[in-house]
């Protein structure tokens, strides 16, 4: 099941990213953010940990919406 519009919505606003962005505009935003809050980076903060989780997510699914 691919995800709602307003989820879509949310996963750029996340990523810091246009609708429009390309492949490479996705993997550098997502990379940036990811060393930001990786949990390896912010030992201890779950806050960091929440925050990386939902990049991944975020990234996961807009790779898979790019792709195709």
């Amino acid at each position: 099941m691919l995800a709602s519009t307003t989820n879509l919505d949310q996963y750029y606003q996340l990523l810091g990213i246009r609708r429009v962005a390309s492949m490479d505009e996705l993997k550098a935003a997502y990379r940036s953010l990811a060393r930001k809050w990786h949990p390896d980076l912010n030992p201890g903060d779950v806050d960091a940990h929440q925050r990386f989780i939902a990049l991944s997510q975020a990234y996961q699914t807009l790779l898979i919406g790019i792709a195709t």
